[in-house]
């Protein structure tokens, strides 16, 4: 049985039953992010992209994973380097 915990990727509900949002796949991120397939592919091998899950052959994308990896990428101006206060 896997730990029904934060941490985990499960969000506790009120009533303490495990909910999971529905992952996304490869295209759904693709289109979200305006990044081609491919690009997203290289990024798995780079580390650069957003986190995934990998289930047996397929690679699906937790939604939070990719509001996180958008989040990080957010900037003021051309001259930011990221980070803290980006």
């Amino acid at each position: 049985m896997r730990c029904p915990c934060p941490a985990h990727g499960l969000a506790i509900s009120r009533s303490a039953s495990p909910t999971l949002e529905p992952l996304l796949s490869v295209a759904q991120v693709a289109k979200l992010t305006g990044r081609a397939v491919s690009t997203l592919e290289k990024d798995r091998l780079t580390g650069y992209g957003p986190r995934y899950v990998k289930l047996e052959t397929q690679v699906r994308y937790r939604p939070a994973d990719v509001r996180a990896w958008l989040s990080e990428r957010v900037r003021r101006s051309t001259s930011d380097i990221g980070g803290e206060g980006a």
